[in-house]
Order: structure tokens, then sequence, then C-alpha cells
């Protein structure tokens, strides 16, 4: 049975390398550029891109990199446009799905659809789906299961397409990106 450390394959870049600072700190930039394009569907409810930034630093630095990626990205995002109130623990959120794209995309050679389908859909039901309502019910007193039930329909119908645009990133951005090994540490202490 595997360990959780090798099921979230805590071996990353460095964070010391500037080589990962740098490619994180544009991962952060351009999830603040892609929070600008997002679909407002109700006060509760948008449709939003960045997962798209937050899976290719996971695909390319792994964990650590990817849990400092979150923090940056949700405050910075926010900082940039701000929407409502800001509350540190949706960077958790984002922490929790970075590691879900990791444990499916960080060092695999070859990603198989399915994986690419699974991944998504772990990430849409647990932080879209189940995180992000709880975190909502908790700042306002709304009804949880009416935002799950809105934020369920919501994350069916965009599935195919988020499955879609990861898999072209994955296809179309330079071999090299992704097949670059990059200064690798297990401890980042």
């Amino acid at each position: 049975m595997k360990s959780v450390a090798s099921f979230f394959n805590l071996k990353s870049a460095k964070l010391n390398s500037t080589r990962t600072i740098t490619g994180v700190a544009l991962f952060v930039a351009l999830f603040v550029a892609l929070r600008f394009f997002n679909i407002q569907l109700s006060p509760t409810l948008k449709v939003s891109f960045t997962f798209l930034a937050t899976v290719l630093c996971a695909r390319l630095y792994g964990f650590w990199p990817t849990m400092v990626y979150a923090l940056a990205a949700d405050f910075v995002g926010f900082m940039m446009s701000p929407d409502g109130l800001y509350n540190p623990l949706f960077a958790l959120v984002l922490m929790v799905k970075g590691a879900i794209y990791v444990a499916f995309f960080y060092q695999v050679e070859k990603i198989s659809v399915p994986r690419f389908i699974l991944a998504q859909l772990l990430a849409d039901l647990i932080g879209n789906v189940l995180l992000n309502p709880l975190l909502l019910t908790m700042m306002f007193n709304m009804p949880y299961w009416a935002l799950v039930s809105t934020r369920i329909v919501k994350n069916i119908v965009c599935l195919p397409f988020e499955c879609v645009v990861i898999f072209f990133a994955f296809r179309y951005l330079p071999k090299t990106l992704f097949q670059a090994k990059p200064e690798m540490n297990s401890n980042n202490g």
C-alpha cells in the first residue's frame, strides 16, 4: 500500500531555486490574469479559468511550490480583483486542489484521459462542491445544501470543458517544459 507521502509525491522542485521561485511567481501572475476572465452566474457562483494555472504549477513544480503558489495566488488574486470579503481559508481550498493535481500529474510521463477526468472531478468535488459552500455558509450563514446543489450542476456542465483545456495545455505546451528535471529536494527545509 502506498504511503501518503508517496501518493502526494512530496518530492518537488527546490523552493530555494531561483528558477522555481520565478516559475511559481509567473503562475501566480497567470492566476491573477485568468481571474479577470470569469463568468459570474450569481453572487456566489462563477465559472473561472484559474484552475489552469494551478494545474500547470502542480505539473511542473510538485507539492511544496504548489502550496506556496496557492497561498500567494489566493492573496494576490483577491487584492487585484476583490470580490466580497477576504477569507484566508479559501487559500486552503486552493491548496487542497493543488495537492490533488500534484497527486495526479507531477512527474507522470504519460497522462491518460481517465487521469485527466478523475483529477478534475476530484478537484471540483472536494474544492468547489464541498469546501467552498462550507466556507460561504460559515461566513454568510447561507444554506449549505442550496449552495451545493447549484455547484453540482455547474461543475457537471464545466467538467468536460475543463478536462479538454487541461488536455490541450499538456499536449501543446512544449514537451521540454514537462520533461525537464528540476533540481529535486524531498525535504525542502
